[in-house]
């Protein structure tokens, strides 16, 4: 019990220096009329799977579900812009400390993000079964999804690909 406690604590102190771990680039992006400069490790990669559709980083591609057709997929890289915003939440929810899965009530339509910062790699998946979250990591982690679902519905490469035919329950 002691044990894991101070495995705990080491974690949660250790944490904010881990995301800033040397390996940083300096951005400055224009965000509205304000400018927001910030630091990212790199590499930052990040690979991204909503139901069977993805975004990966990592290989610098989109994967659009054709449903009926199989998939498409074309060149895809996230913008500084992208980066900046899944990592000041991955900071806010500190990324690192959370369990490999969420609210697994099944595998099926479950969302998972694998994220590379610097040296650390992390890989979680979750799954809300109902709309309100339990406590604030929830809260953040489902405003990462929404950033995360943004960056991939809303990406010219992904809406060029073709649309579905068919649909899944």
């Amino acid at each position: 019990m002691f044990g894991r406690t101070i495995n705990t604590f080491v974690c949660i102190i250790l944490a904010p220096f881990l995301f800033d771990c040397g390996y940083t680039k300096l951005s400055t992006t224009k965000l509205g009329d304000s400018s927001l400069t910030t630091q990212y490790p790199e590499p930052f990669e990040v690979i991204y799977k909503s139901a069977n559709n993805e975004f990966n980083s990592a290989n610098s591609y989109i994967k659009k579900d054709l449903v009926l057709d199989g998939f498409a997929k074309a060149s895809f890289s996230l913008s500084d812009n992208d980066k900046i915003r899944i990592y000041e939440i991955a900071k806010d929810i500190d990324w690192i400390t959370l369990p490999g899965s969420i609210g697994m009530t099944s595998v099926s339509g479950s969302n998972q993000l694998w994220i590379r910062f610097g040296d650390i790699e992390k890989n979680v998946s979750w799954h809300f079964s109902g709309d309100s979250p339990k406590n604030e990591n929830e809260k953040l982690l489902m405003k990462l999804e929404i950033i995360l679902k943004d960056i991939l519905y809303n990406n010219s490469a992904y809406r060029s690909l073709p649309k579905p035919r068919g649909g899944r329950l």
